[in-house]
Order: C-alpha cells, then structure tokens, then sequence
C-alpha cells in the first residue's frame, strides 16, 4: 500500500472538488440547451390534440406540394 502525503492528499482533495464544480457548471449551462428543443414537438402535439391545425414549415409545404395534405 502506497503511503500518501498531506500534499498529495490536498491536491487529491482540491481535483475532486474542482470537478464536481465543472460538471456543475457544465450541467446547469448546457440544461436549457438540452432541454428546450423538446419543447417545441410538446406543443406541437398539444395543438394536434385539441384540434388546431399545425404547420411545420418546410415539412407542411412539402406534403401540401406532393398533394399529401389538404388543409
């Protein structure tokens, strides 16, 4: 067994808390990144449901060119 030394327990220390630190941050700042886009399919099905026509830009024009769609 490798007997430690104050220091390189310090520093041992100090890297834990530095990386719980970053990955915190790095956690809270890419949260609303990840998080945001699926908001928008959310209230595209709510829309769908309650009976509201929905239009996905180039997707709706697409079907309304090939005559998939009629709305």
């Amino acid at each position: 067994m490798v007997a430690l030394s104050g220091i390189s327990i310090a520093l041992f220390m100090v890297y834990g808390v530095l990386t719980t630190i970053s990955f915190g941050i790095l956690g809270f700042c890419l949260f609303p990144i990840l998080f945001l886009p699926m908001l928008y399919p959310i209230y595209a099905i709510l829309q769908v449901l309650t009976g509201k026509s929905f239009v996905i830009p180039i997707v709706t024009d697409f079907m309304k060119s090939q005559g998939w769609l009629d709305i």
